[in-house]
């Protein structure tokens, strides 16, 4: 059975609406995002801080104390592998 014949002519405006608005949302989530690269490359240029540093920087604090705090444990955990090996 066809999803089309199940659906009535307002629902299938409504879905048409939906895709339309969703893709320019995507789209302006999308030019955001750019955007915000753009801006971690200018400033991590300026003060000698590689891009993605500062991005991850961001997603940390973005999600909060609790995330920040498990990616610091992480990281500990690395560079405590890496002595053990000689690397660091």
């Amino acid at each position: 059975m066809s999803l089309e014949h199940n659906i009535g002519d307002n629902e299938k405006l409504r879905i048409k609406d939906f895709i339309t608005q969703g893709i320019r949302m995507k789209q302006e989530v999308k030019d955001i995002n750019e955007a915000l690269k753009d801006l971690s490359a200018t400033i991590g240029e300026e003060i000698n801080v590689k891009p993605n540093i500062l991005m991850k920087a961001l997603g940390i604090a973005f999600k909060g104390q609790e995330k920040a705090q498990e990616e610091q444990e992480a990281f500990t955990s690395v560079e405590e592998i890496l002595a053990i090996v000689g690397i660091i």
